[in-house]
């Protein structure tokens, strides 16, 4: 089975890190006038941010917003989340977008092959080649500057090659896009022998059906100059707005957490797969409309069933009309901030 989260949205971007990716829009929280951005990542033991609390009748489900990148050195106290757990009968994890194939293991070596050589450009053609020559040159310079020593990244795709550069610049700022909380709640959901669920969508496609979509978007031109651009412009100026969002998160500030620069990145970088034609062709859905749709519906029937419930999402995916939160409001939940 091929899977996909929703933060990276397309099958053929299956191995590309997340790099804090997320298809949400921008959190309401501004930044406060005349205070600087942080250069700097915080360290040590940190609390992290409150819970949310969503309520009707007797029916509680308690809402942790994650963010990646965090601080790498840090480690999360997860004492009030694991009094949650200790209570609740479900976890309920962010939705996931999940691609089926009908093929044996075989098969999906071959396939697995087949979307290595999908990540390049088609025709062996080469980053100057499909990038507008002031964009190729910005990409020169953040390439020597931070990708130093690193072969093949001249025939990747935008979109792949700016995946590394944006990893590369996060660990050089210690910053680190594994989470830190996934291995905290997995492994207390286990000692405690309660469900974790993982609402998911899934897209089943034959194995000739995979092979010819890989074929397609090898052969196909993807319009992710956009993607790279973005990417650039977060590692030029943004930065310091990704370090102060990580220190955020990890102290409990997430008034200070704003992201729309990373926001409008993951958009430009996720919809020029999740639109591309060879992906429309073979049915490839609006993901972020159809995991949202999953995720509400098992919230839903987990504030019906479970007298507690702990939900983990994407911190940006909480606010904004568009959020979670908003969503949850509407269907009439009561809705307590941290």
């Amino acid at each position: 089975m091929l899977r996909q989260k929703s933060r990276l949205v397309l099958l053929i971007a299956l191995a590309l890190p997340a790099a804090g990716i997320n298809c949400a829009a921008a959190a309401d929280a501004t930044e406060p006038p005349l205070r600087t951005l942080d250069t700097v990542v915080v360290s040590g033991v940190a609390p992290g941010p409150g819970l949310w609390r969503v309520s009707r009748g007797e029916h509680t489900l308690w809402i942790l917003g994650t963010l990646k990148p965090v601080p790498s050195s840090i480690t999360w106290d997860s004492a009030a989340v694991r009094e949650v757990i200790a209570e609740a009968q479900a976890v309920l994890w962010e939705p996931s977008f999940t691609v089926d194939v009908d093929t044996g293991w075989l098969g999906k070596l071959s396939l697995g092959y087949s979307y290595m050589k999908a990540q390049n450009n088609p025709d062996n053609g080469q980053l100057k080649d499909v990038l507008a020559p002031d964009v190729y040159a910005r990409w020169q310079n953040l390439r020597d500057k931070y990708l130093a020593g690193h072969s093949n990244l001249e025939g990747k795709r935008p979109l792949a090659a700016a995946e590394e550069l944006m990893s590369a610049v996060m660990a050089q700022r210690g910053l680190s896009s594994k989470g830190v909380v996934a291995p905290v709640i997995v492994a207390e959901v286990k000692a405690r022998g309660i469900g974790l669920h993982t609402p998911r969508y899934m897209l089943k496609l034959s194995r000739q059906n995979a092979a010819q979509m890989l074929k397609a978007v090898r052969s196909t031109s993807i319009d992710d100059s956009a993607c790279m651009v973005a990417t650039m412009d977060l590692v030029e100026s943004g930065m310091d707005r990704l370090v102060t969002n990580a220190n955020a998160w990890s102290t409990g500030e997430t008034a200070r957490i704003d992201v729309s620069l990373t926001s409008k990145r993951d958009a430009l970088c996720t919809d020029s797969l999740s639109n591309a034609p060879a992906a429309r062709a073979f049915g490839m859905p609006d993901i972020r409309t159809v995991v949202r749709e999953k995720w509400l519906a098992a919230a839903d029937n987990a504030l019906q069933t479970n007298t507690t419930t702990l939900a983990v999402l994407p911190i940006a995916d909480l606010s904004g009309n568009d959020g979670y939160i908003n969503a949850l409001r509407q269907r009439g939940y009561e809705v307590e901030s941290p």
